[in-house]
């Protein structure tokens, strides 16, 4: 029987988002020119793997201040899912404040790509099961969730029954656990960095489990990462943390990211990758 991948994009802008949560700028600009090389790379990647159609986790914010972006995607005939409006801890959240960001970045997501947004998925996958509030405003809004990182399929089952969250169709990132602290997840950082073969071996549980298997990347993780960093002398900070800061920018914008396409490259050859994620849900 043929295997079967999903690959995700979570879509936000590394370069606002820090300057937002690190620096602390009140309205900071989206990097266009940033975001715009890489879904380029994406789309060049995309189209000899089949010129395969997949699933954009985009922020609000970015529909919002660029919207042409999210118009190209949704054009290139991608779907357009929900990333929240900011790229934020969701579960640090009170529930009014979760639901008017929810409605803002459906607002600004469904203008720029003239979809309907049916996808969220949590910045940094800051939800869990414990965040009942939260997944009922979810379930209020859209039809599938890829927030959560489990590889127990009976325990969502019993999460969504419980809860009566019978809008919502869970669709987890493969996770594993290790020295009881590290998760790792099918993508991001773990994708890049660690061998292939650990992906595959999870991907490979998830099957067995009966969970979809899903990949997910950003865009700042391939060679054109470094386009997001935020200079030294950007940063207005105190010497320790703007040196700090200025080293933790490798871990995501430049260490490694040269595999993120030779493992997509892999993936392609074992796994036959599906398509957009709304084809999931029943």
């Amino acid at each position: 029987m043929e295997k079967k991948c999903y690959v995700t994009v979570d879509f936000e802008d590394f370069s606002h988002d820090f300057k937002r949560n690190v620096l602390y700028e009140k309205d900071p600009q989206i990097n266009k020119e940033a975001l715009n090389k890489s879904y380029e790379y994406i789309k060049y990647l995309l189209k000899k793997l089949n010129d395969i159609k997949i699933t954009f986790f985009c922020t609000g914010i970015v529909a919002k201040k660029y919207p042409d972006i999210i118009s190209k995607i949704s054009s290139d005939g991608h779907e357009i899912a929900c990333h929240y409006l900011f790229h934020d801890d969701v579960n640090k959240e009170n529930i009014y404040d979760f639901e008017k960001n929810i409605k803002e970045a459906i607002l600004h997501l469904e203008n720029a790509s003239k979809q309907k947004i049916i996808g969220f998925r949590a910045p940094k996958f800051s939800i869990n099961m414990n965040n009942v509030n939260h997944y009922q405003i979810i379930n209020k809004y859209f039809k599938y969730d890829s927030s959560l990182n489990s590889l127990n399929i009976k325990k969502i089952s019993e999460f969504r029954k419980v809860n009566q969250l019978n809008n919502l169709t869970f669709l987890p990132i493969p996770t594993f656990s290790f020295f009881k602290k590290i998760k790792y997840k099918s993508g991001g950082t773990f994708f890049k960095f660690f061998p292939f073969l650990l992906t595959d071996q999870l991907l490979m549980r998830a099957i067995r489990k009966e969970i979809i298997p899903i990949v997910y990347i950003h865009p700042y993780e391939f060679e054109n990462g470094k386009n997001f960093r935020i200079t030294f002398n950007q940063m207005k900070l105190p010497f320790v943390k703007r040196l700090y800061w200025f080293m933790r920018q490798t871990q995501w914008l430049n260490f490694m990211n040269f595999t993120t396409s030779q493992k997509l490259f892999k993936l392609h050859k074992k796994y036959k990758i599906a398509g957009i994620l709304k084809n999931c849900i029943q």
